[in-house]
């Protein structure tokens, strides 16, 4: 199904997807073109200079939380330059291509996320199960995760970006020779242009390359990191170097008490809230998120 929304007044858009593979590319007029396929359906409405999008799939008994039987789809979305875009996302793969807007924001549950060429001030992400390749410029940046692989391009300078999760490597590239790194994690090895800093266990470590004018922050409890900066004078500098049980164990606390690391979608609470006080068995619970899509999700049913 194919259709289109005029977005000249539009300043932000939100879109709240249940299922189907999600892809954004600029449009080259004033209307938000939308191309979804036959098993999905699309809702709007606009008020306060800010566009809502609704996507469900076509369940039998057209109900999202017991959404069954409907053939998901795929999901492209044609929006002008220069909007904020707020991304609310059960299941199914994000993509971005080539996109150039404000304040993006992305909260996901389960799929993966593929980013090529996006530049917007602001960048955040809050995802729970997934790999993740980023290619973007922004100014500002933070990304959560709770379990994937994540590799990472920043181009441009004068950035400022915060990378935090529980459990995967993270492979990071940029373009600036000069980043100031605080990397955190408990297990893993670390790597700066290809230079070992760390082998087993990570710790604490601030580091500067080529003066550092750009700020990079990497905290993941399980995982190897690897940096690697675009060409300058090469030389790192390793302002400070801890390796405490103490610390470690700070680390480890605080992401894990941290509910912003990672997003859980209502009907997977609604699923393990019915399991824990016992009108659902384990089996059903987990059949239920396999049919919604959260296969790799039962893990929160014991947390």
């Amino acid at each position: 199904m194919r259709g289109q929304i005029p977005t000249e007044e539009i300043k932000r858009i939100s879109i709240d997807g249940f299922g189907g593979d999600i892809r954004i590319l600029p449009s080259e007029g004033n209307e938000l073109v939308y191309d979804i396929g036959e098993g999905l359906e699309i809702q709007h409405e606009i008020r306060d200079n800010s566009l809502f999008l609704k996507i469900r799939s076509k369940g039998i008994l057209g109900i999202p939380f017991f959404n069954f039987g409907g053939t998901t789809g795929y999901i492209n979305l044609y929006i002008p330059k220069d909007k904020s875009l707020e991304l609310n996302l059960k299941s199914g793969d994000i993509a971005f291509t080539d996109y150039r807007g404000e304040d993006i924001l992305l909260k996901a549950a389960s799929g993966d996320i593929d980013i090529e060429r996006l530049f917007c001030n602001s960048f955040q992400a809050h995802l729970t199960s997934g790999d993740i390749d980023i290619d973007m410029e922004t100014k500002k940046g933070s990304l959560n995760f709770r379990s994937g692989d994540v590799k990472i391009l920043l181009r441009g300078d004068d950035w400022d970006v915060d990378i935090s999760g529980v459990s995967g490597d993270v492979d990071l590239d940029t373009e600036s020779s000069s980043v100031e790194l605080y990397i955190k994690g408990i297990s893993g090895d670390v790597s700066v242009n290809n230079e070992s800093i760390a082998t087993g266990k990570i710790g604490s470590k601030h580091l500067v390359t080529d003066g550092g004018r750009n700020k990079l922050r990497v905290n993941v409890i399980s995982g190897d990191i690897s940096v690697k900066t675009g060409e300058g004078t090469g030389e790192i500098k390793i302002v400070q170097q801890e390796k405490t049980n103490r610390l470690e164990n700070q680390i480890s606390t605080s992401i894990e008490n941290d509910t912003n690391i990672f997003y859980i979608p209502e009907e997977v609470k609604k699923v393990r809230d019915m399991y824990r006080i016992g009108k659902l068995s384990r089996e059903d619970a987990m059949s239920l998120l396999d049919a919604m899509g959260y296969g790799g999700l039962s893990n929160i049913l014991e947390e």
